[in-house]
């Protein structure tokens, strides 16, 4: 089984529960699954289905109980989409 640790200083995907989809290097983490992000961009999603690449430039620490998803980024299946890919947009968590 995958751990937190085992994602610590690689590209990290992370979903939000209110839609957001950060890319950055996981550089920490705590007990209650709050997460320190560094190196990040935020993929923003408009309404004609577009995607954009918006680089952050400061760390971004969440807050774990605001995270849907948090996964290993596999950069070589980004690079075989061309930049105009579209999707939807991700929907915000509803409890």
């Amino acid at each position: 089984m995958t751990t937190l640790r085992d994602y610590v200083d690689k590209k990290v995907a992370v979903i939000s529960c209110d839609g957001r989809f950060i890319v950055g290097i996981l550089f920490g983490f705590d007990q209650a699954i709050n997460i320190i992000l560094k190196d990040c961009e935020e993929r923003i999603i408009s309404e004609d289905r577009s995607i954009k690449k918006v680089q952050l430039d400061h760390i971004e620490i969440l807050r774990g109980d605001d995270i849907v998803l948090i996964g290993e980024f596999d950069t070589n299946f980004e690079d075989q989409f061309e930049s105009g890919m579209k999707t939807d947009p991700i929907k915000p968590l509803v409890h």
